[in-house]
């Protein structure tokens, strides 16, 4: 059975909510920890695709799938989540 974005972010959330916001962040720090995630993962895409330019060959894709594409999307999550933002619903609008 297929689940929701809403019912795959669950956990998540609950964990953001009794962890993650026992941290004294406000809200400039906790997006700026966002984008620090979101920068390292732009550096992991960043080394798979300079490593393909120098070798001619596009490895390391078990990274991209296994820690990029799924980060990507924990961290959508909890941006949407800080902003007070309907995620599957802006998704479906930016598709428009």
């Amino acid at each position: 059975m297929s689940q929701t974005l809403a019912e795959l972010a669950q956990p998540w959330l609950d964990y953001r909510e009794h962890a993650w916001l026992q941290q004294p962040f406000g809200e400039v720090e906790d997006l700026r920890h966002v984008l620090l995630h979101l920068t390292k993962l732009t550096g992991k895409l960043a080394t798979v695709i300079e490593r393909a330019e120098d070798t001619g060959k596009l490895s390391d894709l078990d990274l991209i799938r296994e820690e990029v594409v799924p980060d990507l999307l924990l961290w959508a999550v909890h941006l949407a989540a800080s902003l007070d933002v309907d995620l599957e619903k802006a998704f479906r609008q930016r598709l428009r």
